[in-house]
């Protein structure tokens, strides 16, 4: 459905398109491959046209999303594909996107994603760390939620998940966590204290030095986030390339 256009139109067709969907998913809640799927369909919808999401966001999508992920903590797969459902619902595209980054604060999606993203930090690989590293930093680049993030939780993830992604030597996971740290303590002086007080700055020291030989685009996200924590501007946009 994210590809004929006769499709997108009935969606929006009142009472029958995305209310149904998001009605369904509200039925069926506590189902965790339903809800996993039904995630998945935002995130693909999401990132298809920005009037999906518009679409979306007046029929209760993030709420339906919160709602997957309270009533299914423990599942990777819903933990995953929320995450996805979450950032590609608040991208940009060159405007900025204050609806959705305020419903999904109303909403409480950040405990919850965030919460999902600590009970499922045993998977391996850590898909959801990756998943999430990717969601923090999209949501993020708006001040006010930077703030909330941090008071969510944000930055102890952030910490615990570089951890494990160390100790599985995962470098992709690695580089979003980099990425993450640096829009998270933009501007942000709570969020760089509490960052360097739980011993982020030894991790990416540590991230640095275990990647060193295999990849630049980690040591070069990994200079970025220290020059974020101490203050300094690393120069250029957030990210570099995927390959090294």
């Amino acid at each position: 459905i994210s590809v004929s256009a006769e499709s997108h139109r009935q969606l929006k067709q009142i009472g029958t398109g995305f209310e149904a969907f998001i009605g369904a998913m509200d039925a069926h809640h506590m189902d965790s491959n339903c809800m996993a799927r039904a995630c998945e369909c935002i995130g693909l919808l999401s990132n298809e046209l920005k009037t999906n999401r518009d679409y979306m966001i007046t029929s209760g999508a993030p709420q339906a999303i919160t709602n997957a992920l309270n009533s299914n903590p423990s599942s990777v797969d819903v933990a995953y594909f929320g995450c996805r459902a979450i950032r590609y619902m608040s991208k940009a595209d060159g405007r900025r996107n204050d609806k959705a980054q305020m419903n999904l604060r109303t909403c409480k999606s950040f405990p919850a994603f965030i919460a999902a993203m600590a009970c499922t930090r045993k998977s391996r690989p850590p898909i959801v760390f990756r998943e999430g590293f990717r969601t923090i930093a999209q949501l993020a680049i708006d001040r006010v939620s930077r703030a909330l993030l941090g008071n969510s939780g944000a930055v102890g993830i952030i910490v615990d998940g570089l951890e494990l992604c160390l100790e599985y030597n995962d470098l992709e996971s690695n580089i979003e966590g980099m990425r993450a740290i640096q829009m998270l303590v933009l501007g942000n002086g709570v969020n760089t204290r509490s960052f360097i007080f739980k011993g982020g700055s030894g991790i990416i020291i540590r991230s640095m030095s275990q990647f060193q030989s295999i990849s630049i685009t980690n040591t070069f996200e990994a200079c970025r986030a220290f020059c974020a924590i101490i203050g300094m501007r690393g120069g250029g946009s957030v990210g570099g390339t995927d390959e090294d």
